[in-house]
């Protein structure tokens, strides 16, 4: 993290603990929590190019970006509405 400011920084831990916080008040069984809460867990990184959103043949987002887009706002406004 150390190539963002510190404003950065901070509000990408606010942001982390706000979703960590809505998974575990919705009472979702998460196993990426689940396997990160035992001793020995190792975290493992995300390759560069893994978050890119799917592009077909038109140059048009994939339609499982949308509805992962639709997702992500739905959280955000469960979240907002806490």
């Amino acid at each position: 993290m150390s190539n963002y400011d510190i404003d950065t920084q901070t509000e990408i831990v606010l942001a982390t603990m706000a979703i960590h916080n809505y998974i575990r008040k919705k009472g979702v069984n998460d196993n990426a929590f689940e396997m990160a809460e035992t001793e020995n867990y190792v975290p493992t990184s995300v390759g560069a190019n893994s978050n890119k959103p799917e592009v077909n043949e038109d140059d048009e987002i994939g339609e499982d970006h949308l509805i992962w887009m639709e997702v992500r706002n739905k959280i955000a406004r469960d979240i907002v509405q806490m």
